[in-house]
């Protein structure tokens, strides 16, 4: 029996697919013409359901890490696209800009409700800005489209005494000494492997050292 399709709470619409991830198969903001008319859900609820369990792990002495419900290139990806957002810093840039800016907002209620509560050590967020051989865009992009967000991002969580974690998968060496300027705190990466140990430790142990 076939699953129904079904519609998040961003309003994409996605099908049911064997695996961890389902398919999507329509995007609010391809156009990102809609985005004045597009509104932001709000994760309010969310939170203060997550914050009695925050603090129960934090008086038993647990190290607490708090989600990101956002994830600003994975979710700026499902709202477009992914052929719509690569080219949108070339096609649709005025647009672009305030996409990003609308998503690094809501992450920031996030962050600020999350380190008022003063049960959360850590803010990790789930986003992959790599394909198995490369990053997905020229760094030029990144520096000039997404690293502000990060900026603000990273600098939020520190102002609230909070480490910042980023998970990304990919061939992303190229992005690590970004990572490592933006002031991240921990880089999980699930493909060591693909990146390789050593190449790792030649090109970053001395930085880590110095942190």
């Amino acid at each position: 029996k076939t699953e129904p399709q079904y519609r998040d709470v961003w309003g994409v619409t996605y099908e049911p697919a064997q695996g961890l991830f389902d398919h999507v198969i329509a995007n609010p903001l391809s156009d990102l013409g809609k985005i004045s008319g597009y509104k932001l859900p709000s994760f309010e609820n969310q939170i203060a359901d997550l914050l009695p369990l925050a603090d129960r792990a934090f008086n038993l002495g647990k190290y607490v890490i708090a989600a990101d419900p956002v994830g600003l290139y994975e979710r700026a990806r499902a709202l477009m696209g992914f052929e719509a957002l690569l080219t949108a810093p070339f096609s649709q840039s005025q647009r672009f800009r305030p996409l990003l800016d609308l998503l690094t907002e809501v992450t920031l209620s996030v962050i600020d409700a999350y380190g008022r509560s003063g049960r959360v050590h850590a803010f990790m967020t789930w986003q992959d800005f790599a394909t198995q051989t490369g990053m997905a865009m020229r760094m030029e992009t990144f520096r000039d489209y997404y690293r502000p967000c990060f900026v603000r991002l990273i600098d939020a969580c520190h102002a609230q005494g909070m480490h910042f974690i980023w998970h990304c998968c990919g061939q992303i060496l190229d992005l690590i000494p970004e990572m490592i300027t933006l002031g991240v705190d921990v880089v999980q990466l699930d493909q060591p492997r693909l990146l390789g140990h050593q190449t790792l430790a030649d090109r970053f142990a001395l930085h880590l050292r110095r942190a």
